[in-house]
């Protein structure tokens, strides 16, 4: 029985080898991806294989009013600045952009007058006060952000700054000026540092350079014709000889009273 136990073990044994040895007797060969051919490993298809990606259809339908090609762009990261007005979400802000990009005879589609169109127009043109610039840069950023979720931070955070700049006064022509010359600076940029710091080259050369309008003061309330009384004494002062020359011109209200008029017995 032992002898039995024992020569079943040393066959199960045999088995094991024979099989280990039909196993690395296989051919080896490499074949493309460089993986063996009897190791069971699957290759990763080749790069070239693969198309890219498709612009998917949630991004396009968000921002339905702007282009394929131009969403492409910003994604891109090769976006024109001077484009930014096609962004915006009102048709009434970008007709008349693309009305003021073009030459020639304008003849709008409702049937109205012809208008004649004699150049091209910068961003000034496009975006006379911030409110009309935020509105279209905000698309910009939700797009940007959609493709590459770190600028969403980025972007903000510069924002912020333009906004802050906006409240300190600067002229916004000038502050349009450091936008246009900081976004073609900085657009590709993939270092951590872009779009954190303000660039103070460009900031001195637009900003800094150029002195900060004054703060509107309250217009003083004009004076009145009638000097009023002293608070201390109580007593009105003397009127000036203007004064008096104003309210010889004035109609008494009480002239046509039993009392009559008392102005001349009260002051004199």
């Amino acid at each position: 029985m032992i002898q039995g136990s024992i020569t079943e073990a040393l066959a199960i044994q045999d088995g094991k080898e024979t099989g280990g040895n039909f196993a690395t007797g296989l051919l080896t060969a490499p074949v493309d991806g460089g993986c063996p051919a009897g190791t069971g490993i699957v290759p990763p298809p080749s790069s070239s294989l693969i198309s890219p990606p498709a612009m998917p259809q949630h991004v396009l339908s968000r921002w339905h009013w702007v282009s394929e090609d131009t969403i492409k762009s910003i994604s891109l990261a090769n976006f024109d600045i001077e484009n930014l007005p096609k962004l915006h979400r009102s048709d009434e802000l970008r007709n008349g952009y693309l009305k003021r990009s073009m030459k020639g005879i304008y003849q709008p589609l409702d049937g109205g007058p012809a208008e004649i169109v004699v150049g091209t127009s910068k961003l000034h043109s496009s975006f006379r006060d911030p409110t009309t610039f935020f509105l279209a840069w905000q698309i910009y950023v939700s797009i940007r952000a959609e493709f590459k979720p770190m600028m969403g931070t980025r972007l903000a955070y510069w924002t912020e700054r333009l906004q802050y700049f906006v409240q300190l006064n600067y002229p916004w022509p000038a502050i349009l000026e450091y936008i246009i010359a900081y976004y073609q600076t900085y657009q590709d940029r993939t270092d951590p540092d872009a779009w954190f710091k303000p660039d103070s080259t460009l900031i001195n050369y637009h900003l800094t350079l150029v002195q900060q309008k004054p703060t509107a003061q309250p217009t003083p309330p004009p004076a009145s014709a009638t000097s009023t009384r002293n608070t201390r004494t109580g007593l009105r002062p003397k009127p000036t000889a203007q004064n008096l020359e104003a309210m010889a011109c004035e109609i008494c209200m009480t002239y046509n009273r039993t009392s009559g008029c008392t102005w001349k017995d009260k002051e004199g």
